[in-house]
């Protein structure tokens, strides 16, 4: 079929969701929930592109192309709900770039630097005591956690496991596990394919040159 991208005609087939379509045809849009490797779910809403037809905005990792489409991804628009989406996950995200382990790869900051966005006007409304060391090799901090859900779905689709899971709701969703309780060793073996996929550094494999840590640590509550 064909559809139209930035007034660019161009070819899209039957089930290809807009972000493959764009970035077969070297057009850049930014994701932070959306990973190669697993099923999309749009859940970051930073990959907003807007369809011209209908003037919606929609996610492009979840929404698939329509014969004679006309998309959009760079408008003011756009761009200013791409930064103030990003903006409310910064939010609830720990400012300890510094200090994370995940700092030179975490995704968040990449996108943020490429939206010119260097701190949030959003008051920051939680404050997670949630550090859980108690897993050789995966280490977990939930005050960095922007629920992109990807550690839920590389678990369950490539691990074949259900060991994560969203509870609550709202502001106070987050991903937990049996009774919210700590990461061990009987729950995930030698897999790290969660913290493999994490865009930020809610979740860190450290098996690869690092001792576990002690003592266990964690605080299962958010206030």
């Amino acid at each position: 079929m064909k559809i139209q991208i930035n007034g660019n005609e161009v070819e899209a087939g039957e089930g290809d969701t807009i972000l493959e379509v764009s970035r077969r045809n070297g057009i850049y849009i930014p994701t932070l929930c959306n990973h190669d490797d697993l099923s999309p779910v749009g859940s970051c809403r930073v990959c907003v592109v807007e369809v011209k037809n209908n003037g919606n905005l929609i996610p492009a990792c979840s929404s698939t192309v329509r014969s004679l489409m006309n998309i959009e991804t760079g408008t003011p628009r756009v761009l200013q709900t791409r930064r103030t989406n990003l903006k409310l996950l910064l939010a609830n995200h720990a400012d300890n770039c510094l200090v994370c382990d995940a700092a030179n790869l975490c995704e968040l900051r990449k996108v943020a630097a490429e939206l010119g966005i260097t701190n949030s006007y959003f008051i920051k409304s939680r404050t997670a005591l949630m550090m859980d060391q108690c897993h050789p090799s995966i280490q977990r901090d939930l005050s960095k956690c922007i629920l992109c859900r990807r550690c839920v779905r590389a678990c369950r689709e490539i691990a074949e496991k259900e060991v994560w899971a969203v509870a609550f709701r709202g502001h106070d969703s987050r991903i937990v596990l049996r009774d919210d309780a700590e990461l061990k060793m009987e729950d995930c073996e030698d897999c790290t394919v969660c913290a493999d996929v994490c865009p930020v550094g809610a979740l860190i494999n450290t098996s690869k040159g690092r001792a576990e840590k002690e003592p266990c640590l964690y605080e299962g509550n958010i206030t």
